[in-house]
């Protein structure tokens, strides 16, 4: 791993400085705590940690480095499900070159399957990407009321609590930052516990138009918008998911709306809504699209060739985006 080009970055041999000054400028008297459904480490089989996988765990892990944040997240596995009942709910993990405190969040498996596997993922996330045949699906029954009440609600619920006995702990002013879908009813919760915390929520997935949030029931659609607006700012990838979230609060909610500023105006509170789009490594994703198409193109040629032809694949230098073939007839 000594020669990896990511350890060898600017980066890895300055961990995020310029993220850091700029943190230590503009929150200096903040504890942060990161909030998400999965945590940045899991556990091996033989001991330690190895790096969380998705996307929302690669954003945020310089992140919570250089703001020494606390991260809280739900037990998943049956890995971290035995290493919590071994070691208790708060783990010290790796984070760079520095560590990190981990919060879990330990609910039933029930629990967790309801809210990740009935709600979270086939239901929040179709929504969000319009992938409802809205003619015939979804069919909200008895058993989504119930996953939701006793799952998605239950769930949130808990992640909160966990949240606001952190922040109790903490020794400035708690910044709360929760990601994604799976944990919109968090803001709100915490808020009525502490009212002086800076709450924020980031979106990692589109915001639909209000008519396609109509699919859900009022009672669901509405937890999930007083939810959201339990925050201070609330995070877009786009300024067509913002404006999609303004339109929602306006004709969903029936709720102030002030375009220009981007803002609601809920119980006397101002939320703003900002587009902050992630940025990819532009370099490694070009090298993986390479990569990628190197073993497309290997694939097809050795699935389609004869039996009388070699194939030779000429691979040529990724930053020219070619890759050349030629075959040899045998006799």
């Amino acid at each position: 791993m000594a020669d990896s080009p990511f350890l060898q970055s600017v980066e890895r041999r300055r961990p995020g400085s310029s993220m850091r000054n700029y943190v230590t400028r503009t929150l200096p008297h903040s504890s942060t705590v990161v909030v998400s459904n999965r945590a940045p480490h899991e556990p091996r089989p033989e001991g330690g940690f190895a790096r969380g996988g998705g996307g929302v765990v690669t954003a945020l892990l310089t992140l919570a480095e250089v703001m020494s944040a606390d991260w809280g997240s739900c037990v998943r596995t049956d890995a971290e499900r035995k290493m919590v009942e071994q070691q208790g709910e708060t783990i010290v993990a790796p984070l760079g070159r520095s560590t990190i405190k981990l919060h879990y969040v330990n609910p039933t498996q029930e629990q967790y399957h309801r809210y990740y596997s009935v709600i979270s993922n086939p239901v929040l996330w179709f929504i969000q990407h319009y992938l409802w045949n809205l003619a015939q699906e979804p069919i909200i029954d008895s058993e989504i009321h119930t996953a939701w009440a006793d799952g998605y609600v239950e769930v949130n619920r808990q992640v909160a609590r966990r949240v606001v006995e952190v922040a109790h702990q903490l020794p400035e002013r708690p910044l709360i930052m929760v990601h994604d879908y799976q944990l919109y009813l968090v803001p709100k919760m915490v808020r009525r516990e502490l009212p002086g915390a800076i709450i924020t929520h980031f979106v990692h997935i589109p915001w639909p138009t209000p008519q396609y949030w109509k699919v859900l029931p009022r009672n669901m659609r509405d937890a999930i918008l007083e939810g959201l607006l339990g925050c201070d700012i609330i995070g877009f990838q786009s300024s067509l998911d913002v404006r999609n979230f303004l339109m929602t609060c306006d004709e969903n909610a029936g709720l102030t709306v002030d375009d220009k500023e981007r803002a609601v105006l809920i119980d006397g509170r101002v939320v703003y809504a900002r587009p902050y789009p992630i940025s990819i490594e532009v370099a490694a994703t070009t090298r993986l699209a390479f990569s990628h198409s190197v073993l497309v193109e290997e694939r097809k040629l050795r699935e389609w060739r004869p039996e009388h032809l070699i194939v030779r694949i000429d691979r040529t230098d990724p930053s020219k985006n070619i890759v050349s073939c030629s075959t040899i007839t045998l006799s």
